[in-house]
């Protein structure tokens, strides 16, 4: 079975149809959820990045709840990480010098044997090295 790990800037670009790239691949990964073909994992803080997302994406407040509300009803594995995945997170951050957030999606396709989908074209060129990641 294939495992996603999509970050908040691929639901976003998606859900605020931003990227017609970005819309399709969510459709197609969510098609092959629903088949039982792939299993789509989160870190448990995805629901606050995607808000910070909305908040500073749209002026309206009413249609961002909105968003939220139908972020949350995907399918989505929530995951948390231990003490001991935050510092391989931090040593990842450090070694690509990018946030901390980013690094733990990336290191969660790692550990799961899936795959990163990432919309952040700066993300993905300073940790493609690492494997394991596609920009959407």
């Amino acid at each position: 079975m294939k495992k996603y790990v999509l970050d908040a800037s691929v639901y976003l670009n998606a859900i605020l149809n931003q990227e017609e790239k970005a819309h399709k691949f969510t459709e197609e990964v969510f098609t092959e959820v629903i088949k039982k073909k792939a299993i789509i994992y989160a870190p448990n803080f995805i629901l606050l990045e995607f808000a910070n997302g909305l908040r500073f994406s749209l002026n309206n407040e009413s249609l961002s709840i909105l968003s939220l509300e139908k972020f949350s009803q995907l399918p989505i594995e929530f995951f948390s990480f231990k003490p001991s995945h935050i510092k391989e997170i931090l040593t990842i951050a450090y070694r690509f010098k990018t946030t901390v957030y980013d690094s733990s999606y990336h290191f969660l396709a790692k550990i799961l044997d899936g795959v990163f989908y990432t919309s952040d074209f700066q993300y993905f060129k300073k940790a493609k090295s690492l494997g394991n990641i596609i920009l959407v």
